[in-house]
């Protein structure tokens, strides 16, 4: 059944209290002869709508009548086109297998959409595929990051796939590259090789694993007989932290910090209380904005011999 239009005398206050401020003027402005409503009206709706509804002018109540109609047909054509999708959405082909996270099948949560099928309306059973694979993409077992037991750098370990990957100790190529030349009593070894221990797993049947990452394991397979740049066999062994540097705030950091490589720029905010912000909560916490950035050491240290700093 069609919806009958407004004539100019449906046009009420309620109605246009629909409208924006901007959307009124922008109405009004379409209207001919155009009129023009006094500035003082112009700031507050409810004041340009008194005005507009004490004036009565028939050309602006026609103007108010096209948009609202054309609102409706527009609305009209919306509600037609989703019962279309519906009514054609009982026989689309599932777009996503249901995989559990530990599958091996190669299922990676992707979701294909058949030729013809783009801007449909998903059905409640594809909106749910969608939420999982969105859950299993973000969840904590895939952007917890893997620790490499030859250099001890954190690795992503499904982007990409090859990364980094796990294998027995015995079978490391040249493992023998990883053995410190000067041994030191705090270096945690396995058989002999300088490992990062968060990057080593012992399986329930006595096996040493030990995560790798792609640039190690290259150069372990290269020819050089060398151990990679940056494993810890390397001269890269710094040791634990100690227990008592581990919860340094960042300002106790500065302080006994031996060199500045990044510099770091906060932009604090006092903390609001009772709707204003109090200055003294700023000695007992920081909250804000933080931006960091590499020093250029070279320049400083050209600027400090008398030079200008490029």
């Amino acid at each position: 059944m069609a919806e009958s239009l407004l004539v100019p005398q449906d046009i009420t206050e309620n109605l246009l209290q629909t409208l924006t401020v901007k959307e009124i003027i922008h109405i009004v402005a379409l209207s001919t002869p155009r009129i023009q409503i006094p500035t003082r009206y112009r700031n507050q709706k409810s004041s340009l709508i008194t005005y507009i509804i004490h004036n009565r002018s028939e050309s602006v109540f026609q103007s108010f009548c096209r948009h609202f109609n054309s609102q409706k047909g527009h609305n009209l054509n919306r509600k037609r086109a989703r019962a279309t999708d519906t009514s054609g959405s009982s026989s689309r082909k599932a777009i996503c297998a249901d995989h559990s996270p530990d599958s091996d099948s190669g299922g990676n949560g992707e979701i294909s959409v058949a030729a013809g099928e783009f801007m449909e309306v998903l059905t409640p059973a594809e909106i749910r595929k969608c939420h999982q694979a969105f859950y299993r993409a973000t969840s904590n077992a895939m952007v917890k990051p893997v620790t490499c037991g030859v250099c001890a750098r954190e690795n992503d370990l499904h982007d990409p796939p090859s990364s980094i990957r796990r294998i027995p100790l015995s079978n490391i190529p040249n493992g023998a590259r990883l053995i410190p030349h000067t041994a030191h009593p705090q270096h945690t070894l396995y058989d002999g090789k300088l490992l990062e221990s968060a990057g080593v797993i012992q399986t329930p049947n006595g096996e040493v694993l030990v995560s790798i990452c792609k640039e190690c394991w290259q150069e372990l397979e290269g020819a050089k007989d060398l151990p990679p740049k940056f494993s810890l066999a390397n001269d890269m062994w710094i040791g634990e932290i100690p227990f008592e540097l581990q919860g340094l705030t960042f300002p106790e950091q500065l302080l006994i910090a031996q060199l500045y490589p990044r510099v770091y720029v906060f932009k604090l905010f006092p903390k609001k209380i009772q709707g204003k912000r109090d200055a003294t909560t700023l000695q007992s916490a920081m909250r804000g904005n933080v931006t960091t950035f590499e020093l250029d050491n070279p320049g400083i240290a050209a600027m400090l011999e008398g030079n200008m700093m490029l």
